[in-house]
């Protein structure tokens, strides 16, 4: 069973997540005593979804024509001419990607044939090459099934203001190893997005830079980012942007959704040896939404579990954190306002960090430390 599988689950998943990751991370000392996990009384199980095959499950978008491509067809200029209501079928094997980027420029599909993602594998040709992956500049879009590697910026890179303003769905991905931000929507008002049971991440040693991130969202609109397991979202601590030195910078939330973004939903997501997790605002406006039963575990000293910087009318609830070291941020907050905290399972107390308004803060549990970072 994948560690994307847990979050699946209601009640036990909460410390079951903890106790796995622990025999996994090979790190763990006996648990202190953080109180009871939160009351999931009530919890409406439709916030979270599920991982079924993507051509079995309810997000599963029926297209009028098919095309099968392989490795050895000219598979790049198919995709990129392909008319709309198309389904593009990826036979198994490994796609050299040695273009800047594959063009999508209708509303098609773009999966695995056989339904494994490890089965076909899009490779670029290195962080030293000028290259993303896919280039989304149509609506109602669809990649699932795939495997992304070795690119130096994005492996996906949505451009709403050049025509992909509704309806991606990135489902059942397998991403790694990309320069900069694994996925990127660029500003402009991109709607109805999803991201979901997915992994993504950085293989060890394998991050450049400290400008990353698995997911930043510039100004969405009603997305939803559900059920994937990220890892290993660390800076190299060299500077910004892969080889380029800008000065000081850290790694980027894991998950960020910012500079207008307004109801992103966060759930069910496992974030595990990340430097820096979920993030909304991060001192741009972010309105509405809900994060939501997702697991963070460092292994490592980091920086914060949950940031809320700039945000507003927003639920923190159902989520677990456990940070390594003393930085206090397990949820944080600032200049932010409207927000409801309550029933996460947290290694610290929840981090005022000034500026704010209403904030209401509910059954949370935490470990009672005479750190003073946690009074």
């Amino acid at each position: 069973m994948s560690i994307r599988s847990f979050t699946t689950n209601t009640a036990a998943r909460v410390p079951f997540v903890f106790a796995v990751l622990c025999i996994m991370l090979s790190a763990c000392v006996a648990e202190p005593d953080y109180g009871e996990p939160p009351d999931l009384t009530g919890f409406n199980d439709t916030l979270i979804g599920s991982c079924e095959r993507y051509d079995q499950s309810t997000v599963y978008r029926s297209r009028g024509n098919s095309i099968i491509v392989t490795p050895r067809s000219d598979w790049i200029n198919t995709i990129e001419n392909a008319p709309s209501d198309t389904e593009i079928l990826l036979d198994d094997g490994d796609y050299t990607l040695d273009t800047y980027a594959v063009r999508i420029r209708s509303s098609v599909t773009i999966r695995s044939l056989n339904a494994n993602p490890s089965g076909v594998r899009i490779r670029g040709t290195g962080y030293a090459t000028d290259s993303e992956g896919f280039m989304v500049l149509a609506n109602d879009v669809t990649l699932a099934d795939i495997s992304i590697s070795n690119l130096r910026s994005h492996a996906v890179a949505v451009n709403p203001q050049s025509g992909a303003q509704q309806g991606l769905q990135l489902y059942n991905l397998n991403i790694a190893d990309i320069g900069t931000q694994h996925i990127k929507v660029n500003p402009g008002g991109a709607r109805n997005g999803l991201i979901a049971c997915s992994t993504i991440g950085y293989s060890n040693g394998a991050a450049r830079g400290d400008y990353n991130g698995a997911i930043d969202l510039h100004a969405t609109i009603n997305w939803t980012i559900r059920d994937n397991y990220i890892y290993n979202i660390n800076g190299d601590g060299s500077g910004c942007i892969i080889d380029q030195d800008c000065g000081q910078y850290i790694s980027s939330p894991a998950i960020l959704a910012w500079n207008g973004a307004t109801n992103t939903i966060v759930s069910g997501n496992t974030i595990e040896d990340s430097f820096r997790n979920i993030a909304f605002g991060i001192g741009t406006p972010h309105t509405g939404g809900s994060i939501l039963h997702n697991t963070i575990i460092q292994s490592s000293p980091g920086d914060a579990g949950i940031e809320l910087f700039g945000a507003s009318d927003t639920l923190v609830e159902f989520n677990t954190v456990r940070l390594n070291g003393r930085y206090p941020g397990t949820i944080e907050y600032r200049q932010s306002n409207q927000l409801t905290i309550r029933n996460n399972w947290l290694s610290g107390k929840p981090w005022n960090r000034g500026g704010n308004g209403t904030i209401a803060l509910s059954g949370n549990s935490y470990r009672v430390s005479d750190s003073p970072y946690l009074q």
